[in-house]
């Protein structure tokens, strides 16, 4: 195939696609779209930092909380846990930790991965977090990797009100937040260039990546021609990079808010039911 005629009709798609209302977002929902996300991002050091660092970080805050010195270890419900990472490495520490995921492929891995950890303090389930009542209160609800900016202000002000009312009285619900907004930018990869997220033949694709920095929304498009049939598929992934202070106005009244800063790490937002002392 022609490399500029391939360029050219995935500029035409993309073109196309910003003035289009419908867009076709990741297809989360697709099995093997699912399965290729875990292959390509489990465990890559690329993508994700080690979890030894949050562990730690997320220790260090239960310790600070709790009012009794010799405090057990706190039991742990991680939110859109992925493969496992924080929870396994959280269940090696000796807590009580349950993950939950949407993504079934994902779990499988996770599931996969904890046959080694035979404490007993671990499990996975497959669920929405939107949806998902886990029937008991927990020390430590979090939800890392930046996660937050994958759902709507209204959706992400649902799910920390629902969450809230899971927490035991020292207890807290901890968000990720993610940091500075990335540069516009536009990128043509060639098969062999990029990972085998969209199809598992070759294919050309073309990333746009579009920022509003007033209302910090990030809109990555992807332009996507596969060899196998020659058509070109369009999907979009949007992002939202919540502020600390975004997050303290989607609080119920009477809880508070507390920003958790370390270095070289991203910052955390610590909600809790319990008004900060003054």
């Amino acid at each position: 195939m022609d490399d500029r005629l391939i360029q050219g009709r995935l500029t035409a798609a993309l073109q196309s696609s910003t003035n289009s209302p419908r867009e076709r977002r990741f297809p989360w929902d697709d099995d093997e779209f699912a399965h290729r996300f875990v292959k390509i991002t489990d465990e890559n050091a690329q993508v994700w930092r080690p979890p030894e660092p949050d562990v730690i970080r997320l220790l260090d805050i239960w310790n600070n909380r709790t009012s009794h010195t010799g405090a057990l270890l706190p039991s742990i419900l991680e939110l859109a846990c992925g493969t496992g990472r924080h929870s396994i490495a959280l269940a090696w520490a000796g807590c009580n930790v349950v993950g939950v995921d949407i993504g079934a492929s994902a779990i499988e891995r996770a599931l996969e991965k904890a046959q080694g950890h035979k404490g007993g303090n671990l499990g996975f389930v497959h669920a929405d977090i939107a949806t998902y009542d886990p029937g008991r209160q927990f020390d430590l609800i979090p939800l890392l990797s930046k996660q937050c900016v994958t759902f709507s202000a209204i959706d992400l002000a649902a799910i920390i009100r629902h969450y809230m009312g899971f927490l035991t009285n020292d207890g807290c619900l901890i968000l990720e937040i993610p940091g500075q907004l990335p540069d516009p930018d536009v990128k043509y990869r060639k098969p062999g260039e990029h990972k085998m997220l969209f199809s598992d033949g070759p294919y050309w694709e073309m990333q746009l990546t579009e920022v509003d920095s007033a209302r910090r929304l990030v809109l990555d498009r992807y332009a996507v021609l596969t060899e196998a049939d020659d058509l070109v598929t369009g999907y979009t992934n949007c992002r939202t990079y919540y502020t600390a202070d975004w997050i303290a106005q989607m609080l119920p009244y009477g809880s508070s808010i507390t920003v958790h800063s370390r270095r070289s790490q991203l910052d955390w937002c610590v909600i809790s039911n319990r008004p900060l002392s003054p």
